[in-house]
């Protein structure tokens, strides 16, 4: 398995909570000097974010695609699409944790939609690292894939709009990964997150 810094040229490293938002829409109708996809252990006032939850000083790395794009690129040397970023475990002695990260802004009415579109990024992003880049290994990670409507906490978990339980446990089966639809998510410890919802 390769080495996360061997791929990556921008990581950057956390022992604090983290907030994540993608200013990508937010730009689009609004001055503002932020553009794309940031990471910050500060919270952001212009719109909403993912909130990591990290209360117990937990030590991880996290990796913005958009930082990395040269890293991103497939046998044909085209960019890959893929989520808005990773954060992984950087000092578990054991099994650490890794997660998958993709923000959708969108309106109520279109949560279900932008909820699945989500899953089908977390899935090729995570078939990419596994099958290409051979980076994501179920054995020396737990993996999460979480979906995140930072505009829309009243509704989460976000994943019950496109499964069921049973859906959720076919993936862990097939997939080797837990999925988590919520805008807030604890570091339990350096081999486990939870939902915040849970």
């Amino acid at each position: 398995m390769r080495k996360m810094n061997s791929l990556f040229s921008h990581i950057n490293s956390f022992s604090s909570d983290l907030y994540i938002v993608d200013y990508t829409e937010y730009s689009k109708t609004h001055n503002t000097p932020f553009m794309g996809v940031t990471i910050s252990d500060v919270k952001p006032d212009l719109i909403e974010a993912f909130y990591l939850k990290n209360k117990h000083g937990v030590f991880f790395d996290a990796i913005n695609f958009e930082e990395n794009k040269a890293a991103l690129r497939n046998k044909d040397g085209k960019v890959v699409k893929q989520c808005e970023c990773m954060c992984v475990s950087s000092k578990a002695k054991n099994k650490g944790w890794l997660f998958l990260l993709e923000l959708k802004y969108c309106l109520k009415k279109n949560v279900a939609i932008n909820t699945n579109n989500a899953l089908k990024q977390l899935e090729d992003t995570h078939l990419f690292f596994k099958d290409e880049m051979k980076i994501i290994d179920s054995g020396r990670y737990r993996i999460y894939w979480i979906i995140s409507i930072p505009d829309h906490s009243n509704i989460a978990p976000f994943d019950a709009f496109v499964m069921n339980q049973d859906q959720k446990i076919e993936y862990k089966k097939k997939w080797g990964v837990i999925i988590i639809g919520e805008n807030e998510v604890e570091i339990l410890n350096e081999g486990y997150l939870r939902g915040a919802k849970r």
